[in-house]
């Protein structure tokens, strides 16, 4: 219990805790149970929250949110759910959309810079928001917005 009054945890995150600590199968298993019975324990509203907090606090993308609930352990259709009740937010323009996200992050990342940028340079800010869970196209409209195009127009 005290290790959720810090912060969420995800059924499997909250399992490998307890066996780090040596619990054995049985009190783990029953553990879990009875944290689910009282709701202190619910890996949909763990989404939920998960993803709000990365895409507002983190800047992270859809992309990588996703990817991250994987690794914890979350089923796919929490993760979907989850993702299309943040989506829901976005619809209703009580969110920025992914792409406003995008332009945000990396004009605050990089600066105000536009116009022509070194391929190197363009190449780096896709990078970054390649490696934040935004896709290729969210990331060139981003740059499109910002008015920073390649040297030479291959990409």
């Amino acid at each position: 219990m005290l290790m959720l009054g810090r912060r969420s945890y995800s059924e499997q995150e909250m399992q490998q805790k307890l066996a780090l600590k040596g619990y054995d199968i049985a009190e783990i298993k029953a553990t879990l149970a009875r944290l689910k019975d009282l709701e202190y324990l619910d890996d949909a509203q763990y989404a939920c929250h998960f993803v709000s907090d990365k895409a507002r606090l983190s800047g992270w993308g859809l992309l990588r949110i996703r990817q991250s609930l994987k690794q914890k352990g979350i089923a796919e259709g929490a993760i979907e759910a989850a993702c299309a009740q943040f989506e829901e937010k976005i619809t209703q323009q009580d969110e920025p959309t992914w792409q406003a996200r995008a332009t945000e992050l990396v004009k605050r990342r990089y600066g105000p810079v536009q116009g022509v940028l070194a391929p190197n340079e363009y190449q780096k800010r896709v990078g970054f928001l390649l490696r934040r869970g935004f896709s290729f196209e969210q990331a060139q409209e981003a740059l499109r917005c910002l008015k920073m195009t390649p040297q030479n127009e291959e990409f």
